[in-house]
């Protein structure tokens, strides 16, 4: 390289999301959570439901029964 060449620094990319998502829109967490947040919404109140319905099943058969029981 010739002493009258000059290099203009580049800054670096520090936003990789933007980079990623400028790159392949298709592989960014953003994009997938865009596209299904309305289904992973339903599917988190689903499992949350049927989480609470067997934890109050079961703590009415079980802390009922020992109650009963003594």
């Amino acid at each position: 390289m010739d002493a009258a060449q000059t290099v203009t620094p580049q800054a670096p990319d520090t936003d990789f999301t933007f980079k990623l998502r400028r790159e392949r829109p298709d592989a960014t967490a953003y994009y997938v959570l865009s596209k299904f947040q309305k289904w992973l919404l339903v599917a988190i109140l689903a499992v949350s439901l049927v989480w609470l319905a067997f934890d109050h099943i079961l703590y009415l058969t079980v802390v009922n029964g020992i109650f009963t029981t003594f």
